[in-house]
């Protein structure tokens, strides 16, 4: 299993200084809000910012989306 591998914590590190080098300093994460990996980004303290239904007709589905910001990527690496 990946979980607790830190490979998700790798990812993460190696996207932020990558953006933080393109000069961006903020980002948001959109994820399904039953997703059990929500507590991974409150631990690097995202920030709970909106929510938004998600709408598939096609496949008659429906659920939310909520959105974690980061306001300070250089901050967000020194926790990582």
């Amino acid at each position: 299993s990946l979980k607790k591998s830190g490979i998700g914590r790798k990812l993460l590190k190696q996207s932020v200084s990558e953006l933080i080098t393109r000069g961006v300093t903020s980002i948001v994460i959109w994820i399904l809000v039953n997703n059990p990996s929500r507590g991974f980004y409150e631990h690097f303290e995202g920030q709970l910012f909106t929510e938004k239904d998600w709408n598939i007709d096609e496949l008659n589905f429906s659920t939310k989306e909520v959105c974690y910001l980061w306001k300070d990527l250089p901050r967000l690496m020194q926790i990582l």
